[in-house]
């Protein structure tokens, strides 16, 4: 009857694991929780890859709310999926962990969240991506990017400044976001 299974006494630990699927939780049991959504949350990064993917798939405001909470998972696979979710709502309640997502340990975030930010055209966002221009060089083609597309005059100047960088893609950048920024008087300035 038990042939797949042999159980004897041996002197080393015994681990035995059964799959589940993280999600059904008796009701007698949820109302003691501290956090029913944690207890459904599976240890497996593809699993939870593959959840926040349904989310996307599925849409719409409410999926927002697990999208943003996915943001802090400790794998950077699942923090990609949730932030392309993001990306995708244009949700104006995302700003806060959009603008905490712009110091992700995993570079695909911190564009995206850039990217994410531009979007939403909120101009509070400025002050934030302004400073960013300040760090690695690495983002700062994406950042100038996110700061032409948000409009906001308060870039200008700064996006001046990267005018003197050696390095091309930043100059390009720069170059683009001025002919976008640019007030009226100020064109001549970047031309001759």
């Amino acid at each position: 009857m038990n042939d797949w299974l042999q159980v004897h006494r041996g002197d080393q630990p015994l681990i035995v694991s059964f799959p589940h699927t993280g999600t059904d939780i008796p009701a007698d049991v949820e109302q003691h929780l501290v956090s029913p959504w944690l207890a459904r949350k599976d240890a497996d990064w593809w699993v939870r890859v593959r959840a926040a993917d349904a989310l996307g798939a599925i849409g719409g405001a409410k999926v927002i709310d697990g999208a943003l909470r996915l943001l802090s998972d400790d794998d950077e696979f699942v923090r990609r999926t949730a932030i392309e979710i993001i990306n995708s709502s244009k949700d104006k309640r995302a700003l806060d962990y959009l603008l905490k997502a712009l110091n992700d340990a995993d570079w695909w975030v911190r564009e995206r969240a850039l990217d994410a930010l531009a979007s939403l055209g909120d101009k509070r966002a400025t002050p934030y991506l302004i400073a960013m221009l300040a760090g690695e060089d690495a983002t700062t083609p994406a950042v100038i990017r996110a700061l032409s597309q948000l409009g906001d005059s308060r870039a200008f100047e700064p996006i001046i400044a990267k005018l003197g960088s050696l390095d091309a893609s930043i100059q390009g950048e720069a170059v683009a976001a001025l002919a976008l920024l640019a007030p009226g008087e100020s064109a001549p300035k970047l031309t001759g």
